[in-house]
This record gives C-alpha cells, structure tokens and sequence, in this order.
C-alpha cells in the first residue's frame, strides 16, 4: 500500500460508492462492514479465496457482497470499462483475476467427459508477480473505497438521533 496510489483511486472510489454501494442516498451499512474485513480476508485466506467468498449468490435477505467486488473492479485502473459491462458481472473480478494468474480461460478448459471433472488436473502454476500485483491493486482499491464510504451517510446511522443512556 502506497498512499499515493490510493490517493489517485479516490475520484474512481467515489463513483463507485455511488453507483454500486449505495440504496436511497445512503451507503448500506453491510458493504461498510465487508470493506472493513476484504482486507484482512486476503491476508489470511489469500486472494482468490477471498474473491471467491464474495462472489455470491443472493440468499433472501442477504446483502449482495458481489457489488463490493464490483465497486473494486471499477476503482481499478487496469480493468478496463468494456469488461466491466460485459455479463458474468457478479465473477468479473474472481475471473479477471483467476484469468490473468493462471495465464488461461480457466472457465472453459475442456473437460475429458468422463464423469468427473479433471480440468484442474493439469492447472499451470500461478504467476506470483501478478498474483501479488492483483492482491496489491485490490487492497489499495478497497482502502480508498472503504475511506470514501466514511464520508456518506449509512443506512442505519442514527447520528440524527440522540443518544439515550443505557439503564
């Protein structure tokens, strides 16, 4: 993390929170909490873990954990806008990245047909100078979103309202 890196993230990391992490002018709440924790996600469970974790499905009544990934990819210079409107939006980051790692379309590896599926069988290495590249890039981004959604209201601030003592 170099601060000046993410100081030139901060316009793209503005945007972002207004398109895709807020609902009725307010950030909802849950994305501030996910931004918090990504980075310490990536530093225990590694990077593709991590992007693979919130890259979900939308349970009833969940907060779809997919949209900070999405916010992420747009903060990210190197992940150009064509991409980023393409379908397959709730895997673009895990894909992006897995992609550019492995050096292959990991998605669309032929399979044998023999009933199970031997695709990551014969997986090359990953190429740990873009691994850590792509690490470093999605912390910076989720450092510059995270100080950008201090600056909005949240969805359940209640900082309009007194506070009453506790009994």
């Amino acid at each position: 993390m170099i601060r000046h890196n993410i100081t030139r993230l901060f316009p793209r990391a503005i945007e972002a929170t207004e398109t895709f992490l807020m609902k009725e002018n307010k950030v909802v709440s849950e994305f501030d909490g996910y931004a918090a924790a990504i980075g310490a996600s990536i530093r225990i469970s590694g990077l593709i873990p991590t992007l693979a974790f919130y890259t979900d499905a939308k349970e009833k009544g969940d907060t779809e954990r997919y949209k900070l990934l999405k916010a992420i990819a747009h903060v990210i210079p190197e992940i150009k806008e064509e991409i980023q409107t393409g379908s397959g939006q709730k895997r673009l980051l895990l894909t992006t990245v897995v992609n550019d790692v492995f050096k292959i379309d990991v998605a669309n590896r032929p399979s044998t047909g023999r009933g199970q599926d031997e695709r990551l069988g014969n997986m090359p290495n990953p190429d740990q100078a873009r691994l850590r590249k792509w690490t470093s890039s999605i912390l910076d981004a989720s450092i510059a979103l995270k100080l950008c959604m201090r600056n909005y209201t949240h969805t359940d601030d209640e900082s309009d309202q007194p506070k009453t003592p506790e009994s």
